[in-house]
């Protein structure tokens, strides 16, 4: 059994970032984008061995029109706008609904616009609003002598917890969206099931008990609090 410990130690939207460079530039392990809707809902689980380095490359990528952005307010349930445009759905179907701005590969994809991504750029306002109603969550963890973590390297840890909150979080929301075959919740032609809270870059295995703790341990969505035992084959 591998005990785990995360402290939660920041809880903020982005203009607060530059306030807390020091801890962000010195620090990694596991973050969140938390929608401010109504509930509060987690809509990305990620990993990282610098919190500085990772979200820069985010917030670039995600101004430039290479991430999916949604139009969706804070009176939303991210769980009902995720079935309602997503669920069952194929990505050419999820575009066509005018709710999601999706971008396309412009090497293998042969219905990609130059003008669409770059000259009607609709997903601007989208991409703003997104990250002005997110709170970002920031998770260091913390070493056990008598567990796992001095067995494996860090980043693999990172990546199997990423992992697993991932796979957990996705089966509450297919739960909470009242699909009971899971399969059906996710986009058809998404094979890494990247939304609703993105892909698993690392298979979890083996049992954890997770403690959650930290400045910021009371404000985690349900969904992240909720997990406090996990077990893979």
């Amino acid at each position: 059994m591998c005990k785990i410990t995360i402290s939660w130690e920041l809880a903020i939207p982005l203009t607060e970032f530059d306030n807390n460079k020091s801890f962000l530039q010195e620090n990694g392990g596991i973050y969140l984008w938390v929608f401010k809707g109504d509930p509060l809902r987690t809509m990305y689980i990620g990993e990282t061995s610098n919190y500085a380095i990772r979200f820069t490359e985010h917030f670039s990528r995600w101004l430039s029109g290479r991430y999916a952005v949604y139009d969706i307010s804070v009176s939303d349930d991210y769980v009902d706008y995720f079935k309602k445009n997503f669920s069952g759905k194929d990505y050419d179907t999820v575009r066509k609904g005018g709710k999601v701005y999706i971008p396309k590969d412009p090497k293998k994809d042969t219905t990609f616009s130059f003008e669409e991504a770059f000259v009607k750029k609709g997903w601007e306002k989208w991409a703003q609003s997104n990250i002005d109603n997110l709170v970002f969550f920031f998770g260091c963890i913390k070493d056990h002598q008598d567990t796992c973590i001095n067995h494996y390297k860090k980043r693999n840890i990172r990546k199997m917890l990423e992992g697993a909150f991932i796979l957990s979080v996705r089966s509450t929301y297919a739960i909470v969206a009242g699909i009971h075959n899971e399969s059906d919740f996710y986009v058809k032609d998404d094979k890494r099931k990247t939304f609703p809270v993105g892909a698993v870059s690392k298979n979890p295995s083996g049992d954890y008990v997770i403690i959650h703790d930290g400045k910021c341990v009371n404000q985690l969505p349900e969904e992240i609090s909720g997990i406090k035992s996990i077990s893979f084959i």
